[in-house]
């Protein structure tokens, strides 16, 4: 059985309760992935991928990290970590002068939380729905570029 992303992200309402990720007020939906460390409400796809990959954490796949912080490759946990992260978060391939690359797992899109729910779900003893992967589209980008430019100018997401 397959699943998607939207599957494992339950939206609840936020009833006043503060964003774990950017700390503002959610009186609106809420964003959470029950029964891991990202349970708390968050306001946006964005502040939910925060919560997974800022701080102490990888920042493409999530891991912890123990190491302290030096630069954006002392939170990458592997050389594939660093080659995804560079390629389709940074949009350039390491270590070629700068070579375009496909950048589609900016911020708030879900590529990553998507990638580490793969992760978890493949790493877990007990068999679990299989989940595919979560995919950029144009459509999407558009709409998160919509919500930034909202939250931006002060507008709500239910007024967006």
């Amino acid at each position: 059985m397959e699943t998607s992303i939207e599957n494992k992200v339950s939206k609840v309402e936020g009833c006043g309760s503060q964003c774990e990720g950017c700390g503002i007020r959610i009186y609106g939906e809420a964003l959470t992935v029950p029964h891991t460390r990202l349970s708390g409400a968050h306001c946006s796809m964005e502040c939910l991928e925060t919560e997974l990959v800022g701080g102490d954490h990888c920042r493409w796949c999530g891991r912890d990290m123990d190491t302290p912080y030096t630069t954006v490759d002392s939170r990458l946990c592997s050389e594939d970590c660093s080659e995804n992260y560079y390629s389709r978060v940074r949009g350039y391939v390491k270590g070629e002068n700068g070579r375009p690359g496909i950048r589609v797992a900016a911020l708030g899109i879900g590529v990553r939380l998507s990638q580490w729910l793969i992760s978890k779900a493949q790493r877990s003893k007990a068999p679990k729905a299989r989940l595919v992967e979560y995919k950029a589209t144009p459509a999407r980008l558009a709409a998160l570029e919509k919500a930034r430019a909202g939250r931006k100018a002060g507008i709500s997401r239910e007024a967006a």
